[in-house]
């Protein structure tokens, strides 16, 4: 006799490993690395960050959608305690170590701008930590240790919130119409972007007046806030309906890989 698998387990049977995503990881981590060398060919390398957004978009909605489609249910529990496990360990090894290099090495000045950085790193609020200094691109991101944690606080807020949505929508409206909302939401982020990339944020101003002034650094806001970055994290999600109905024919997917890369 063989023993039925436990419910609990149907995400993990149903979420096959991708080696192409980790090559896909490979690509974009290596896109940054050459950016921060200051290597010109990779100017623009600083985009493997939202390759890594758009990574996982796709990845937590497809665990999603899977467990809630083999049970009916998704355990909130089980992915945040995995998400701990995953993210933690090394976070807060990055943190002590760096904290003591900021002791010994940082003027009193910088040392209390790093000790904000690191409460806002812990909380999963250093993108808005970094929004308010807004120098990512300034000289002064030469001294800021922590200053790469912001996109790893973007996506803590994301584990946050997508989990919740995306469930409540598979419950209430059924999978075509949470496909219909996400691409809704992709497009409001997207043109949000637009607006603000606009430098007068005139709609935005116009739709909700208490937010004037909110995003006058409009660089730094598009950069660093979560809102804005959501239209990244829904093509990731939406692919996850698309690879579904993807054709078979592998010259579609030869020219899918050379137009991606």
């Amino acid at each position: 006799m063989t023993a039925e698998p436990h419910p609990a387990r149907a995400s993990e049977s149903t979420s096959q490993y991708r080696p192409d995503i980790d090559g896909l990881r490979a690509i974009a981590v290596l896109s940054v690395l050459f950016y921060h060398v200051g290597f010109s060919t990779f100017a623009g390398g600083f985009v493997g960050v939202d390759v890594f957004f758009v990574i996982s978009g796709f990845l937590i909605t497809r665990l999603i959608y899977n467990e809630f489609e083999a049970t009916g249910e998704f355990r909130f529990s089980r992915f945040y305690m995995r998400r701990a496990r995953r993210l933690f360990p090394a976070m807060f090894a990055t943190l002590f170590v760096t904290s003591i290099a900021a002791v010994i090495w940082f003027s009193p000045t910088d040392l209390e701008r790093f000790g904000g950085a690191l409460i806002h790193a812990v909380a999963s609020l250093s993108n808005i930590f970094f929004w308010n200094e807004s120098g990512y691109f300034d000289v002064d991101a030469q001294i800021k240790p922590l200053l790469h944690t912001w996109s790893l606080s973007v996506e803590e807020q994301y584990y946050i919130f997508w989990p919740a949505i995306l469930v409540l929508l598979l419950k209430k409206t059924g999978t075509r119409w949470t496909f219909a909302v996400l691409i809704a939401l992709g497009l409001l982020s997207f043109l949000l972007n637009l607006d603000v990339a606009s430098q007068d944020s005139r709609v935005l101003n116009q739709a909700l007046p208490f937010t004037t002034g909110w995003f006058s650094e409009e660089r730094a806001s598009i950069f660093f806030l979560t809102p804005f970055r959501v239209f990244e994290f829904v093509i990731g999600g939406v692919l996850v309906w698309g690879v579904r109905k993807r054709p078979g024919s592998a010259l579609f997917h030869a020219a899918a890989t050379l137009i991606g890369l």
